[in-house]
């Protein structure tokens, strides 16, 4: 696919930019042709990085140039990674842009806001389990692809070697954070933190806090904390170091945070909310507990350390009309205590290891980045169909588990047209592309011939065999996928459905469900009814004119029989 990556400039200190330098390599290695349109880090003119075209914002987002930049990139694609709220889609609407969101949920529930701009995109993607949650409850579905950690650049140093090259003495309990200062109330709960850790300081003389974020005043209105004034406020002068603002600004670069990291005792990042986190991944990554709030992303993302009870905060109420949560400053000083008594505990910092080595860029790629742009892909072949049963088809199919794809009733025409809907190649072309399995069975050896023929032709595998599908499907292994478009009575499409053994999470589609002037809905009369009685959630979708087929799914999966 060609994709055009909407974010900040992968040389930018941002989390953004962090994640834009790792997976917009990654995707183009993968065989994607790919260019960044960067809204931060970069003005003036096009430039490219490591092979990868930069186009520049013209704005504080880009927004009015982005329809413009994917014209020129052709792109199939846009992929958005910062939030979806600022976003004006009448700035692609006309262009043809299909834009996919890949957007943080921070908040609770999911701000209507966010809700309107995502169901205005052609696809959308959440980097957090929270965030599928919220997003579900609002009647969203979007698929889930977490941000990653580079695990070679992100790795345990032995922490008296950490602190030695960063000058740190070896005998102090040294508390960090990394977060962002740019906002007012502060979504990092600065204040909260540094008066917990002042707090916390008085018990422990050994006790640092190490402030990697800015620091210096700012001018009023500027919307940071002015934290030179909290710690002068909590008489933290030789208690606290803060990060060089220059080198700040320049970025200090992968190897230097791995030795903050390793350095640490512990990261406090018990943020008001986060639509990920990326700090509390590298801190674990590099051996070093968290201490985060047990709300939106962090408790996810927390493998080791302490996670602050969310009864233990209060809900703050935003400018998005939904809730933060503003997490107890003494809360966060039990917190501190809790992990002051694990300090150097060296299985503690395993495990947190541990748990950022599911989150490795490459296994991200490969496990949620290509099976996603591959049903991405096939919703744009879907929209691109001659025919809707198609469409609906090669739509439903990305929310299928991977597996065995099977359909019963093969395709009966040389040529594509409406009523019959070509589905045996549309099928049989997306299975191959997913890697996945495709069987197709029809009772007429003469169909059977056809279609095979028909495949042969598009380049694709013979795979069409003879077969009554009430037989069949009890042989086969749990099935992903089930299309049903044989006998036009709705008994058999039951004793068919009966027989099919079906995995968690299987799509099951059956053509022709609109009435006949016998059955109400066709061919799918008794599974309609019998769903309803089970309350079995389905769906009765139009496809071309005078057709609907009923889509349903079935997350606990089916055994063989009529046991739902």
């Amino acid at each position: 696919m060609r994709i055009l990556w909407w974010s900040n400039a992968p040389w930018a200190s941002t989390g953004y930019g962090v994640q834009t330098k790792l997976f917009a390599p990654r995707l183009a290695k993968a065989g994607h042709q790919l260019a960044i349109a960067a809204l931060y880090g970069l003005q003036g003119g096009p430039i490219t990085w490591n092979g990868i075209q930069c186009f520049p914002g013209l704005s504080e987002i880009g927004q009015e140039a982005i329809g413009h930049h994917s014209e020129s990139w052709n792109a199939d694609i846009t992929i958005g990674l910062f939030d979806a709220w600022p976003f004006e889609p009448q700035f692609f609407r006309n262009s043809g842009m299909r834009w996919v969101p890949w957007f943080p949920v921070d908040m609770e529930p999911l701000a209507a806001q966010v809700q309107d701009r995502v169901q205005q995109a052609f696809a959308s993607i959440v980097f957090s389990k929270f965030g599928e949650r919220m997003c579900q409850k609002a009647g969203l579905v979007p698929f889930y692809v977490p941000h990653g950690v580079d695990l070679e650049e992100y790795q345990p140093i032995p922490r008296a070697e950490a602190r030695k090259a960063l000058g740190c003495p070896e005998d102090r309990f040294v508390v960090g954070m990394v977060a962002a200062n740019k906002d007012y109330p502060s979504r990092k709960a600065l204040p909260q933190v540094i008066e917990a850790f002042a707090r916390f300081a008085k018990r422990h003389s050994d006790a640092l806090l190490y402030l990697h974020t800015k620091c210096n005043d700012e001018p009023l209105g500027s919307g940071a904390i002015n934290i030179r004034h909290l710690i002068k406020h909590f008489e933290l002068k030789d208690r606290v170091i803060t990060a060089d603002p220059y080198h700040l600004s320049m970025g200090y670069g992968d190897k230097y945070m791995a030795q903050i990291y390793s350095a640490l005792d512990c990261l406090a990042s018990p943020s008001l909310g986060e639509g990920f986190g990326v700090p509390i991944l590298e801190a674990q990554a590099c051996g070093c507990p968290v201490l985060v709030g047990d709300w939106t992303s962090m408790g996810e993302l927390c493998f080791a350390g302490y996670k602050i009870p969310r009864e233990r905060s209060e809900p703050f109420w935003t400018g998005l009309n939904s809730f933060f949560q503003l997490p107890h400053v003494a809360a966060i000083e039990d917190g501190l205590e809790a992990l002051f008594r694990v300090r150097g505990d060296a299985g503690l910092r395993q495990q947190a290891r541990r748990g950022a080595e599911a989150y490795g860029v490459d296994l991200i790629v490969e496990k949620y980045w290509q099976p996603v742009l591959t049903a991405v892909q096939e919703k744009i072949r879907g929209q691109n169909a001659k025919n809707k049963k198609a469409a609906l088809l090669l739509e439903s199919l990305p929310r299928a588990p991977q597996g065995t794809v099977v359909e019963i009733g093969s395709t009966r025409t040389i040529q594509e047209i409406a009523s019959d809907g070509f589905s045996t190649v549309y099928l049989a072309r997306a299975c191959k592309e997913r890697g996945v399995e495709f069987r197709s069975f029809d009772l007429d050896p003469m169909t059977v011939d056809k279609a095979n023929r028909i495949l042969g032709r598009e380049g694709l595998s013979q795979c069409v065999a003879c077969g009554d599908g009430a037989i069949v499907l009890k042989e086969l292994d749990p099935v992903a996928f089930l299309y049903l478009d044989s006998s036009d009575d709705p008994e058999d499409t039951l004793s068919q459905f009966t027989a099919a053994p079906l995995a968690p999470g299987a799509i099951v589609v059956v053509d022709d469900a609109q009435s006949n002037g016998v059955h109400p809905f066709g061919k799918a009369s008794r599974l309609v009814s019998l769903f309803a009685e089970h309350g079995v959630k389905f769906e009765i979708r139009p496809t071309e004119p005078g057709y609907a087929a009923l889509v349903a799914c079935f997350p606990c999966g089916k055994r063989k029989g009529l046991s739902l």
